[in-house]
């Protein structure tokens, strides 16, 4: 039913006539294309039975007047109540809402700026919201235009939408990936508010003194405030607003603007210090649905730290650049920032020079102060020092760690005194405490944190698998390690990895003695770089002097380049990996995508990530274990299935998996408020986010030179013999500064 009049009571009375819970109002002065927009808009998108008051001020464009009251009428046919209350002249916001909040009775009131335009289930989600809760007095939602409740840009209003959007793409975005949360504001936001008529009754109307209008809102609001009601953002909620159209930009207007706003600091000398804290506080509710709403309007940004991206390749640098790549391939993501040393080694400009939408920045430049951060920041490996914690916050909104496992955290032994150790587990803690987000690379290491109780349980967290390296794809020419006079022979057993306590190398000595007591005559090669702390290289020189029968036929290789690795895997009769603890355990997958078997344990991740039919190790008995390698070795069947099997189960592992996984956990991240912790207290001591530590600035300054100490055989083997004093304080002196 439309009614069109000039008499106050008859629209009352209309109004009156269906007992509304909640009334639609449109208080209009002029613009009527702007009105057009507003009121089909509403007409499309609001369930019958809530009906609208339209009042006009008195608007000087006549004609337009008569052709909105003729779009009305035509609109008749619908089932709702349409009120159009014609006022003869003009008085101004304040007089026309105030007339609004009379006329509609015991209902509530949603006042619509006229030159608003809403979409799909805005009025149901305000409703919603104004009902969760018995203190609620206003609900307000985001828009392009409105002071702190602006989107994609945050304090930002802006007029136009983003390009190539509609309102109705951009609203259903913003609703989707919205976490319904339910902010608490210092006022009610303008555009287009739910008053609820509760608060009415105690708060009153708008006050006269504000007339015409402007700053009338953030009166009532704070007298609501005072009163013990709240404001809430109904942050799922997006409407468009051309802003600017209600108040206009003259020198007039302007001038009471600025009057109203000393007549507001006057009342409450709080408010601009209270609105202007929560403008720039990252951490706040508020603060996590707008970074929400900007994800969800323009895709995901992400940076992602690539210093780590030396002169040589290992498994960390193949996780950040796969990791890259698939986050750039995600259809959330919009852009990828990966912050890089400089110069970039070679082997990282061609692994990203066909992904479009990645952006190359020098990490240690920094980000410019007017730059925009990144929606969100991943570390794809733990963190050294806190000092790196700090630095990234400067480069995301939100920050997120990839967990790897928890080794160190537990094993004493690693270090050289009680106090690194607790120091190193403190900073661990800290680290889990202040991120927002950690991916695991395994269901067991996830479990692991929770055991321990180092993760919070609210902690935002996802399962991030690793892609089971596919080498096989990688051109990379095979290259001969340098072993002494006696070469290297096809078949040999193989087992690689930084010589620490829990890769058990010893085991494998012990498992080649076997053998070759049953008459095998092959050999068997160690291979990988030696730790400063945690080393078995004294274990196994110590075996080797009690065995001097066995000196040539094991090889101690220490570090191997990816060429030498290639060459050792191809040339391998059989890989072993005896390990203890693992975070997930990538070389298993490594040997089968060069058709090569491994006989592997089952500890740690393994028993989760390797197949449940795959021949591995029982047990650490040499003697029954030299068995089961002798079957793999003398029967190709075995060898093959034991193969088959595992690149079967590798095509459960793949980058673009990973890739989704983190991208899942980085939408949800994006979508809680900022961790706040900034400090953790271990002992009598505590560890904190306080600024760059002297050991931040030892790496960048080692960091080169331990890059091409690596890359340079001759170098490599002067500074760090194996098994050697000299190596071992090379070792302890990096990790000391560092």
């Amino acid at each position: 039913m439309f009614v069109s009049t000039s008499n106050q009571e008859q629209a009352e009375a209309a109004l009156s006539s269906r007992c509304p819970a909640s009334v639609v109002a449109v208080p209009i002065f002029d613009g009527f294309a702007s009105v057009r927009a507003c009121v089909g808009s509403l007409w499309a998108h609001t369930p019958p039975g809530a009906p609208f008051l339209l009042v006009d001020d008195g608007s000087s464009d006549l004609a337009g007047l008569s052709e909105f009251e003729r779009s009305c009428a035509e609109a008749d046919g619908q089932e709702r109540l349409i009120v159009l209350l014609r006022k003869p002249t003009n008085g101004g916001f304040v007089e026309t809402a105030n007339l609004i909040l009379r006329l509609t009775g015991r209902a509530d009131v949603i006042l619509v700026n006229s030159d608003v335009v809403v979409a799909d289930g805005w009025y149901q989600a305000l409703a919603a919201k104004a009902r969760a809760s018995t203190t609620v007095a206003t609900v307000s939602c985001l828009t392009n235009h409105g002071a702190i409740l602006s989107v994609p840009d945050r304090n930002h209003p802006s007029s136009q939408l983003p390009s190539g959007l509609a309102v109705a793409e951009v609203a259903a975005r913003v609703m989707a990936g919205s976490t319904s949360s339910t902010p608490r504001l210092p006022t009610a936001v303008g555009h287009c508010v739910y008053f609820r008529r509760v608060a009415l009754d105690v708060v009153g109307e708008f006050a006269e003194e504000f007339a015409p209008g402007y700053g009338e809102e953030v009166d009532w609001s704070q007298r609501a405030l005072a009163m013990g009601f709240e404001h809430v953002l109904a942050d799922e909620v997006f409407v468009y607003h051309e802003g600017g159209a209600s108040f206009g930009t003259d020198p007039a207007s302007r001038e009471r603007q600025l009057q109203n706003d000393r007549l507001t600091a006057a009342r409450y000398p709080y408010y601009l210090q209270t609105v202007k804290a929560i403008a720039q506080d990252r951490t706040s509710p508020l603060a996590a649905s707008l970074l929400a709403a900007r994800r969800s309007i323009l895709g995901l940004s992400v940076a992602v730290d690539g210093l780590c991206l030396s002169r040589s390749m290992t498994g960390t640098q193949k996780v950040v650049l796969e990791l890259t790549r698939a986050l750039a391939s995600d259809p959330r993501v919009r852009r990828v920032e990966l912050l890089v040393p400089t110069p970039l080694p070679e082997y990282a400009k061609v692994a990203l020079e066909d992904i479009p939408n990645v952006e190359l920045r020098p990490a240690l430049v920094g980000r410019a102060e007017h730059e925009e951060a990144a929606d969100v920041v991943v570390r794809p490996y733990q963190f050294a020092s806190l000092a790196e914690l700090k630095w990234l916050e400067g480069w995301g909104e939100r920050v997120v760690v990839l967990q790897l496992d928890f080794i160190a955290f537990d094993n004493p032994s690693y270090f050289n005194t009680y106090r690194e150790w607790q120091r190193y587990r403190a900073t661990q803690r800290l680290a889990l405490a202040a991120v927002d987000g950690v991916g695991f690379i395994s269901a067991t290491i996830q479990k692991a944190a929770l055991d321990s109780q180092i993760l919070s349980a609210s902690l935002p967290t996802a399962i991030v698998y690793p892609g089971a390296h596919d080498t096989s794809s990688e051109v990379v020419e095979p290259s001969v390690p340098r072993v002494g006079q006696q070469p290297l022979e096809p078949g040999f057993l193989l087992q690689l990895g930084v010589a620490f306590n829990h890769k058990n190398r010893v085991f494998s000595l012990r498992l080649a003695d076997e053998l070759w007591r049953s008459g095998w005559d092959g050999q068997l090669v160690l291979a990988g770089p030696e730790p400063a702390t945690g080393s078995s290289i004294g274990a196994e020189q110590e075996w080797l002097r009690s065995h001097p029968q066995h000196l040539e036929r094991v090889k101690l290789l220490g570090s191997v380049s990816e060429a030498e690795k290639r060459w050792l895997y191809t040339n391998s009769g059989l890989v072993l990996y005896p390990t203890l603890s693992e975070g997930f355990g990538l070389v298993p997958f490594e040997a089968a995508d060069l058709g090569v078997p491994c006989l592997s344990s089952r500890q740690g991740s393994l028993d989760e990530v390797l197949p449940s039919d795959l021949l591995t190790l029982h047990s650490f008995d040499p003697v029954l274990e030299a068995q089961t390698c002798r079957r793999i070795l003398e029967d190709p069947q075995v060898a093959s299935a034991m193969v088959a099997s595992v690149r079967k189960r590798a095509d459960d592992f793949t980058w673009t998996g990973a890739g989704a996984s983190l991208a899942n956990l980085l939408v949800e991240v994006t979508g809680r408020p900022r961790n706040a912790t900034v400090a953790i207290r271990f002992g009598r001591d505590s560890v904190s986010l306080s600024g760059l530590s002297p050991a931040h600035w030892g790496r960048r300054l080692l960091d080169p030179v331990a890059d091409r100490a690596r890359d340079n055989g001759s170098v490599k083997r002067w500074l760090l013999p194996v098994g050697t004093r000299r190596g071992k304080f090379s070792r302890n002196f990096y990790h000391r500064f560092t």
